[in-house]
């Protein structure tokens, strides 16, 4: 039903989620799931109710997305 990503420690999830979000994109940033600081580079992708059109677009849309913020980082 979920797919937990780590991301790079230097790029913020919740910021990931604002720029997929212009593009009808959502995930749930990690930090939701933790009480303290963590999960600050984490996903967690709900796949249960997408058809697989709608899921591979939103994974594209997520990978262009991460692709820009880690070339601005310079990872």
């Amino acid at each position: 039903m979920f797919l937990w990503l780590d991301l790079p420690e230097e790029i913020d999830a919740m910021e990931l989620v604002k720029r997929t979000m212009k593009k009808n994109v959502v995930f749930v940033p990690g930090i939701s799931f933790f009480v303290s600081s963590n999960g600050r580079s984490n996903v967690r992708m709900n796949f249960s109710n997408a058809s697989e059109g709608k899921m591979e677009e939103g994974i594209r849309t997520i990978a262009a997305e991460l692709k820009e913020m880690i070339q601005r980082v310079k990872l």
